[in-house]
């Protein structure tokens, strides 16, 4: 046996063997970091089920080997073109010490940041490129890490280790070099998929995301199975800004909190400008009323009904809020579904111009490891059953991210819903009449009380119906087309609604209708953002109209004001039934920046210069000036982004 070893090992060029005994090599040591990293930081994994650790730990491995093949691969890539020009000058051994020396400045990073995690809850990703900013104190730096020169003398003894084993591997495997190009070229063709394999992260799907690392469901383990330098790598592509300089901290968190306040309002950290409840209800009610979030795809006032419009699109819309409650001026929070989705169950908005590879979005990149109180989690700490569903993939639009950071209990996505032929839409998912009736299935079979959130997807481009019932546009007419897709899902939720007031549920529920964001066929700026809100509940929510100026970032105070629950939260809006409350909506342009306060609007460019200020009905140039808007609006920048990147929004255990 150990000669047959051998003859298949003598078969096999210098370089591949260095390639994957080094890789072996630091695979070990990363999976011993990880190890390392569990132990200092036990506390946060002590809740944890044996079983599922070990899972995270393989886990860990998709991300250890990713990490290791994108730094060294190409190096060892290199040394696989097939050729006599590797000996020259011993250039093949020399060039083969280049991937240790990187993977020493990994373990590095990987030791320092078993500390960071300690302090900030998080893995180490977009903090190392700050090194040596205007803010850098190299006294202060070189005192902190004399605290930790127990880890440097780890690293000192583990550096000399491996520089050692590695010499050893390479005096083995290139005493005699390979000169057989035919060979070589056999074995670039077996290190290529293995190099395609490790960086991809995955056979097929999307590859390797920070995402992928919390299957589980659950923060810390996705935490477990990270390591800082694929957190690190996905900054270099993925760089938010460095803290930002809008307006004066200190003044900027005082102007926040106040905007932010009421008389009925208690504060629950002392420095936090967002973490508050409403003192005026108790925490935990003793009757508590389930809660249906139906989110509908780009529905924009100008198209409903209710709101005035005469198209016709929405009768069955038009039909509900006439026996509920409906907000005349609620606002979405920008033009894109995660972010609508992300402000309606978090209640933090995205900004753009801060992260230009997720283009502002907190459900992406190294700000996924934060600590988030959302909708899920607050109904669900009240005894709730909580369920997210969608009709599409688990990873489209980041549905499963949002899932996990809101703190819903259940994520349902096409792959856990049970498809029947000719359900499916084709471009997206699930069709919005089939999607409606899952959510009733599902809401029934829910032990009350419950939260469910439902976002649809018909009503998105290219607008294609299950068949013609509702198909009336020409061939090109998009228009028509999403005319076409609103009237289909208008006409089954008629549908829903007739089969759940037939549920023992519907008396025990409110029912909320909003939409992710406006039709972005809307030219007017005072209209592109005004999406609906309905509250729909007879016996529970009188009819009426309200007038308030609100948003999506209000939407969980809201709910918890509707159904009297005074749960604490960190949501950057305010209620819109608290009438002491200040009137405001923060929009996140492409361009720059919006600000809704009572019956002004205006926009700001990114650099703060202001580009548009406007009567809110009228759409005509406002000359009563910003009255100190401008100051609010450059305030909610500074602590919305301050907060991401210090993740600040909920207190460390």
């Amino acid at each position: 046996m150990k000669n047959l070893l051998k003859t298949a090992a003598a078969g096999v060029p210098p370089q591949t063997k260095v390639f994957f005994l080094g890789l072996f090599l630091m695979m070990s040591v990363m999976t011993l970091l990880r190890l390392g990293f569990f132990v200092v930081n036990k506390a946060s994994f002590s809740l944890s089920y044996p079983l599922i650790l070990v899972s995270s730990f393989l886990n860990g491995l998709r991300f250890d080997l990713h990490v290791i093949l994108f730094a060294t691969g190409p190096f060892f890539l290199l040394l696989h073109i097939p050729g006599g020009w590797k000996n020259f000058f011993h250039f093949s051994r020399r060039f083969s010490w280049i991937p240790l020396f990187l993977f020493l400045i990994g373990l590095a990073l990987c030791l320092v940041n078993i500390h960071y995690y300690t302090e900030a809850g998080r893995h180490l990703s977009y903090e190392i490129f700050q090194v040596g900013g205007e803010a850098y104190d190299l006294k202060a730096s070189l005192k902190m890490i004399w605290q930790y020169k127990g880890t440097i003398l780890v690293f000192a003894f583990a550096s000399g280790f491996l520089v050692l084993i590695w010499k050893t591997i390479l005096k083995k495997c290139w005493e005699n070099t390979s000169k057989g190009w035919v060979r070589e070229l056999v074995w670039l063709f077996v290190f290529l998929p293995v190099m395609t394999f490790g960086v991809k992260g995955n056979i097929r799907g999307k590859p390797l995301r920070t995402s992928d690392a919390f299957s589980q469901g659950r923060t810390e383990l996705g935490h477990l199975a990270l390591n800082p330098l694929f957190t690190i790598g996905r900054n270099l592509v993925e760089f938010p800004d460095d803290l930002p300089e809008h307006y004066p901290e200190k003044e900027a968190f005082k102007t926040v909190r106040e905007l932010l306040d009421s008389p009925d309002t208690v504060w629950l950290e002392e420095n936090s400008p967002v973490l508050r409840k409403n003192g005026s209800f108790p925490e935990n009610p003793e009757k508590l009323l389930n809660l249906v979030v139906l989110v509908l795809e780009s529905w924009s006032n100008v198209n409903i009904g209710a709101y005035g419009s005469s198209k016709g699109l929405s009768p069955e819309f038009d039909k509900l809020a006439d026996n509920g409650f409906l907000f005349e001026n609620f606002f979405a929070v920008g033009n894109r579904t995660i972010e609508g989705l992300a402000a309606i169950c978090i209640g933090i908005p995205s900004f753009n111009h801060f992260n230009h590879m997720t283009k502002g979005s907190f459900l992406s990149g190294s700000l996924e490891q934060n600590r988030y109180k959302g909708i899920g989690s607050i109904f669900g700490e009240r005894g709730y059953s909580t369920v997210f569903l969608h009709g599409e993939s688990s990873k489209t639009f980041r549905q499963s991210s949002l899932a996990r950071l809101a703190g819903f209990q259940k994520h349902l996505g096409i792959e856990e819903l049970k498809i029947k032929p000719g359900e499916t839409s084709g471009p997206w998912g699930l069709w919005d009449h089939v999607m409606m009736d899952r959510l009733l299935e599902v809401t029934e079979s829910e032990p009350e009380p419950f939260l469910a959130v439902w976002m649809s997807l018909s009503n998105h481009p290219p607008y294609v119906l299950p068949d013609d019932t509702f198909k009336t546009a020409r061939p090109g007419d998009e228009d028509g087309q999403f005319g076409d897709t609103l009237r289909y899902t208008d006409h089954f939720l008629g549908r829903f609604f007739e089969k759940a007031k037939e549920r023992d549920f519907f008396k025990n529920t409110v029912f909320v209708i909003t939409a992710d964001h406006c039709a972005r066929s809307i030219s007017t700026m005072e209209s592109r953002y005004r999406i609906p809100l309905l509250v729909y509940a007879p016996g529970i929510v009188a009819p009426g109209v309200g007038k308030e100026v609100g948003s999506q970032l209000g939407f969980i105070p809201s709910m918890l004001d509707l159904l009297g629950i005074g749960a604490g939260h960190h949501a950057m809006g305010n209620s819109l039934f608290d009438r002491q409350a200040q009137r405001f909506a923060f929009l996140n342009f492409a361009q720059g920046y919006g600000w809704v306060s009572d019956n002004l609007f205006f926009e700001m460019d990114p650099d703060g210069g202001v580009t548009g200020v406007f009567d809110l009905d009228s759409g005509e140039s406002f000359v009563g000036g910003l009255s100190g808007n401008r100051e609010k609006l450059l305030s909610f920048l500074q602590v919305g982004k301050t907060m991401l990147l210090r993740n600040q929004f909920v207190p460390a255990p």
